[in-house]
């Protein structure tokens, strides 16, 4: 048996000469796929992906495995043959194939019955969905929702990356939309929202597309200089007076909170220990 290696786009493929024909087969990250098959007759063109019906014969198998025998003892090969309701590959030796094939540039699965594989289908742990007996790739919308299959055919799940937005796909494939997922928010077009007010006004998530806690918000916050106040949009008051709840107090140039004795534009006022202005005492 002669065998000829070609590189492709980072994949090698070993062609086979079987006397009958050339099978194809790929390695791919250093492991041999024999279940990928690319079939050509010796000097003919490649197998096209046009389907024939068959004529009435007969399943049979030997060692090397099963091929469809017509009534005057002849059979296909190099063929994609509908027996009955279901569609078959035949290579250049006659036999039903399974497994991947990739047919005119377009890539097909057959089932251990040699059925060729439609829509959804599980294959070596990863799902892959086949319209018509293709594999798709990219992005899609099967029954109303969106997917995204990777180059080799695989549903992706999870973070996806596309075209610098990113986007999420749950475990059953689907492209989340106007949801959260962790601390991350999806809108309703599926893109992660990033620095911006999300869910009704209510939260917001910074560049990272991370939501920040009390954001907004205003609030008291302190370090080993004192206290100040975040005014909710990450300002605070500085040289200022400001009415929080009630209570009056104030700002120093730095943003910290007054206490004891101050001199504010000629005036003194005192302020106790929790920053508070008193009067009449």
């Amino acid at each position: 048996m002669k065998r000829l290696f070609i590189i492709l786009t980072g994949i090698l493929y070993i062609v086979l000469s079987t006397g009958f024909g050339f099978e194809v087969h790929a390695e791919q990250n250093n492991t041999l796929r024999s279940d990928y098959s690319l079939f050509e007759t010796s000097g003919s063109a490649r197998i096209q992906n046009k389907i024939q019906t068959a004529q009435s014969g007969t399943w049979k198998n030997d060692s090397n495995g099963w091929w469809y025998e017509y009534k005057d003892g002849s059979y296909p090969k190099n063929q994609l043959l509908k027996i009955g309701n279901d569609v078959y590959l035949f290579n250049g030796s006659g036999y039903m194939t399974t497994g991947w094939a990739n047919i005119s540039n377009k890539w097909y699965y057959f089932l251990d019955s040699g059925a060729m594989a439609k829509n959804w289908q599980l294959i070596s742990g990863s799902w892959y969905y086949l319209k018509n007996g293709v594999m798709v790739t990219g992005e899609r919308n099967i029954d109303g929702s969106d997917y995204y299959f990777e180059a080799d055919g695989r549903m992706a799940s999870g973070w996806k990356n596309i075209d610098n937005h990113w986007y999420y796909y749950g475990s059953s494939g689907a492209k989340a939309a106007s949801q959260w997922i962790g601390d991350y928010y999806v809108k309703a077009d599926g893109t992660m929202a990033a620095n911006e007010w999300v869910d009704n006004h209510q939260y917001f998530v910074d560049s990272s597309g991370k939501w920040i806690p009390d954001y907004g918000k205003p609030q008291w916050k302190a370090d080993a200089n004192g206290w100040w106040y975040d005014n909710g949009d990450g300002t605070y008051p500085r040289s200022e007076w400001k009415m929080i709840q009630g209570v009056w107090y104030y700002f120093d140039g730095s943003g910290y909170m007054a206490t004891g004795w101050r001199n504010i534009d000629n005036s003194w006022y005192f302020f106790d220990g929790s920053g508070r202005m008193l009067t009449d005492q």
